[in-house]
């Protein structure tokens, strides 16, 4: 036999069921969901909460029946809000209808419009088209930036068009200098006349130099003065091309030696020096000198040196 069979009745002070969610046993009042606060939770302090009155639950379904539903209520109003926002007053359409007479009187009739607009039609036929005035104002613009100067610029300027801004005299062009259309040659300035230059001419770093067939310096060509020029050639050591004091060009041998030189030992003093650079030396004891120079000899430590001695010795 089921020991919880509800066809046996159950008798205890307390009795707990298993919560297999939980996983432990619970009382019958902790499985029950919802329960009372402590002033409902008997029919006692419920009865108490109604005043006792038998008839109450009648009572209250007996007045719900006789409401209507507050879905129905909320759209009826809403229809009627809807109706009445949809009327004028009689005081405003009365005002409308004065406004618009007023309005109507003040209007022209349609002939005298007609002959209006014919006479306007008219004069804006003979007005130039907006892309010609804009045509204009932007060569207003480029010729103002000649004769006056930009808001905030310390300098004027012309503007070469797409092609080329020509210079000309009366009769014949001068300069013309490339546009965007050029390609790479934009802002290249093409002279078709002489060009007189009373002042030098200075060449900047960016400058790839003079181009022209012929040039004339002093009244002599330019092959002229070149032919009366030596060929350019490289000197081989030990000659060397230089200038004198004065600065003329001149040819001279240079030493065979990195440094030579004389010198008095027991004074120290470097009597002469004949070699390409300078030296010191120093006397470390009697017969024993330390040379140096700069800079370092071009073969390291594998120079020659050669020692000569004059004196007759002593300290």
């Amino acid at each position: 036999m089921d020991a919880l069979s509800n066809l046996h009745s159950i008798r205890a002070d307390v009795i707990e069921v298993w919560d297999p969610v939980a996983l432990r046993y619970k009382t019958i009042q902790e499985t029950i969901v919802g329960l009372p606060p402590s002033t409902l939770n008997s029919i006692e302090l419920v009865a108490a909460a109604i005043g006792n009155d038998a008839d109450y639950f009648t009572s209250v379904a007996e007045g719900l029946d006789a409401k209507a539903e507050s879905s129905y209520v909320d759209s009826e109003l809403a229809a009627r809000d809807v109706t009445i926002a949809a009327k004028a007053s009689t005081t405003e359409l009365t005002a409308q209808l004065a406004t618009r007479d007023t309005a109507i009187g003040l209007k022209s009739d349609l002939a005298y419009v007609d002959s209006e607009l014919d006479d306007i039609d008219t004069a804006v036929a003979g007005k130039a088209s907006s892309s010609s005035v804009t045509a204009i104002d932007a060569r207003l613009e480029q010729t103002e930036r000649v004769v006056g100067q930009d808001a905030g610029q310390s300098y004027h300027y012309l503007q070469a068009g797409e092609d080329v801004l020509v210079i000309q005299g009366p009769n014949v062009s001068a300069l013309g200098i490339l546009g965007s259309s050029a390609g790479a040659l934009e802002g290249k300035a093409l002279f078709y006349k002489d060009v007189l230059i009373e002042g030098g001419l200075a060449m900047g770093a960016l400058s790839g130099g003079i181009f022209t067939p012929s040039l004339t310096v002093d009244g002599s060509t330019l092959p002229t003065l070149l032919a009366g020029k030596e060929n350019a050639f490289t000197a081989m050591s030990p000659l060397k091309k230089g200038f004198n004091a004065s600065g003329d060009e001149e040819l001279s041998v240079d030493s065979p030696f990195w440094v030579a030189g004389r010198i008095n030992g027991i004074t120290e003093t470097i009597l002469s020096s004949k070699g390409r650079h300078d030296f010191t030396f120093e006397r470390l004891q009697q017969g024993y000198y330390q040379m140096t120079w700069e800079p370092p000899h071009p073969d390291g430590a594998n120079f020659l040196c050669f020692d000569q001695r004059e004196g007759t010795g002593g300290t």
